[in-house]
């Protein structure tokens, strides 16, 4: 009997440290790191007029920053959300021909409107997954005035200048002393 108390106490004492063990990992486990957040700036031509809080844009690489370009990878358009806090704003030429804001509403992006949006989102995030845009502006309003050139001169058929031949002789002008 006292062989078996034993045996029964030395199983038991092998046993709970393994269980113990198996609980404890040998290393502390490290926390998985979040990507942190980034700022991508996109520009872009509206394709579509805005509707339902939402806009589709075909974005640039040009002027787009790295992010906003590797998040819209191989994308011909893309569909930005645009939420309560997304804030519009338009530029336009006033009188004196100066850049100056003017305030929009989503109704006013329309296709054709050369625009900039910024986007806070986790860096590696793809087009379809972004939150809606911070802040959206719209260059449509940037449009130079037209410069006008005017008509050449034509000179009359009746006179000839000094300088030049008549068309009807071949020989050079005289020269002038």
């Amino acid at each position: 009997m006292r062989k078996v108390i034993a045996a029964a106490l030395v199983a038991g004492a092998v046993a709970a440290p393994a269980t113990v063990m198996a609980a404890k990992p040998s290393h502390p486990v490290k926390p998985v790191k979040k990507a942190p957040v980034v700022t991508m700036v996109f520009h872009g031509i509206v394709v579509a007029d805005a509707v339902d809080g939402s806009v589709t844009v075909k974005p640039f690489r040009k002027g787009s920053n790295m992010h906003a370009r590797r998040s819209v990878f191989g994308l011909d358009e893309m569909t930005v959300k645009l939420g309560e806090a997304t804030r519009l704003r338009g530029f336009i030429l006033n009188a004196e021909g100066e850049k100056v804001f003017a305030p929009e509403t989503i109704a006013d992006l329309k296709a054709g409107d050369r625009v900039r949006f910024v986007i806070r989102a986790r860096k590696g995030t793809a087009a379809a997954d972004l939150p809606a845009a911070k802040w959206v502006r719209d260059f449509t309003g940037l449009v130079t005035p037209e410069v006008v050139t005017p008509d050449p001169v034509t000179p009359d058929p009746g006179t000839t200048d000094p300088g030049t031949t008549d068309p009807g002789t071949t020989e050079p002008p005289a020269p002038t002393a």
